[in-house]
C-alpha cells in the first residue's frame, strides 16, 4: 500500500523517529501550495479576500484529509 509508513506511530527519516503528522502536515502544505499557485495562474486569486490566510486553511483541509485516509 502507498501510506504503509504512516500507519506506524512514528516515521523513520535518517535514523530519525518524527511522528506520523509532520510528513502529513508537509504533504498537506505542498497540495495547498500546488492548488494556489495552479490559481494564481489562472488569476483565481483575485477573488480571495486574504490570500495567506487562504493558504493556510487549504494546508489544514488537505492536512486533515490526508490524515484521515492514512492516520495509524
Amino acid at each position: 500500500m502507498i501510506f504503509e509508513t504512516f500507519f506506524s506511530p512514528e516515521v523513520n527519516i535518517l535514523g530519525l523517529y518524527i511522528p506520523w503528522v509532520v510528513p502529513i502536515a508537509f504533504v498537506g502544505f505542498l497540495c495547498a501550495m500546488i492548488l494556489v499557485d495552479g490559481m494564481e495562474r489562472l488569476n483565481w486569486t483575485r477573488f480571495v479576500w486574504h490570500l495567506p490566510l487562504f493558504l493556510i486553511s487549504l494546508a489544514v483541509f488537505f492536512s486533515c484529509f490526508i490524515g484521515l485516509i492514512c492516520s495509524p
